[in-house]
């Protein structure tokens, strides 16, 4: 097992509280700012023996990659080097939209295999944690971190380079699991995102927020969205596929394909997005100047 934090890693504080549902994951909540976080860091070797066989899937799903150029057409009015960067982007395969969409694609990963696969793909690729990177300040248009946050036990250093990196008027894109939503809520201590050593560092929307435009950014867009049904029925002990498919990948081959269950979702989302309950945090932030 590692060290234990010093301080909060977002404020600094030094004050926290055990989490009463999660004390097997080391989970604290910090008294000064609210972040939740787990107050032991690893060592490298449980590191090691966790991220050993990580899964890396190189298969992209005809909606996922629906979602990708989604994003993408969002991030074009930003666009003035084409540069695009993503950190932790695993097997490169949203570098792999990108560059199919014109954009100048580096990312950031550990193993060296892996990164020898995406530079195969004509990616940029940088071996290590971002804090390493060999890229000068403001160099790219677009940054990306796709769950990815919470797995850090640093997540405001990891951030402040992020900003470091875009240029004034570049956007900064996040997704990561959101610690006040309605899986947490229906699964408690059976909600799995909580898990050491792999997910470290838990952001709410207000958190989040309070991070993003202390670093200097701007709001845009902060959405919560989405439910779980996977996660859920893994807490249950219920089948977590149907026919073979995954059921949140089933869901939402459905939903593509009948308009009544898209304006279902629209308003399931707009309610949990009113609420800040969806299980997932979506941010998109400019950098001022």
């Amino acid at each position: 097992m590692g060290k234990t934090h010093a301080g909060c890693p977002l404020c600094g504080g030094t004050r926290n509280t055990p989490h009463p549902d999660y004390a097997e994951h080391h989970l604290v909540r910090c008294t000064k700012c609210g972040f939740h976080y787990a107050v032991i860091e690893p060592s490298n070797e449980e590191l090691a023996k966790y991220y050993g066989n990580y899964p890396m899937p190189e298969k992209l799903s005809p909606i996922t990659a629906q979602r990708y150029d989604e994003w993408l057409r969002s991030f074009q009015p930003y666009r003035m080097n084409g540069r695009l960067l993503d950190m932790g982007c695993g097997a490169g395969m949203f570098l792999q939209r990108a560059l199919a969409a014109g954009w100048e694609s580096y990312g950031t990963e550990y193993p060296a295999d892996v990164v020898d696969r995406c530079r195969s793909k004509g990616l940029k690729m940088h071996q290590g944690p971002v804090s390493t990177h060999p890229w000068p300040k403001e160099y790219f248009d677009v940054v990306v971190s796709i769950e990815v946050i919470e797995h850090v036990p640093f997540p405001l250093a990891d951030l402040r380079v992020l900003v470091d990196l875009l240029r004034p008027g570049g956007v900064l894109y996040i997704t990561t699991p959101n610690f006040n939503s309605i899986s947490k809520w229906l699964l408690g201590k059976t909600w799995d995102v909580v898990c050491y050593p792999e997910h470290l560092s838990f952001f709410t929307p207000r958190t989040m927020h309070r991070t993003l435009t202390s670093l200097g950014m701007e709001k845009i867009q902060l959405r919560t969205t989405g439910i779980s049904f996977h996660r859920i029925n893994i807490a249950k002990g219920k089948p977590t596929q149907v026919n073979g498919v995954d059921s949140d990948e089933d869901m939402r081959r459905k939903i593509e394909t009948k308009w009544y269950l898209k304006g279902a979702k629209a308003i399931i989302n707009g309610l949990l997005n009113f609420s800040k309950r969806g299980d997932t945090i979506k941010v998109l932030y400019r950098k001022k100047g």
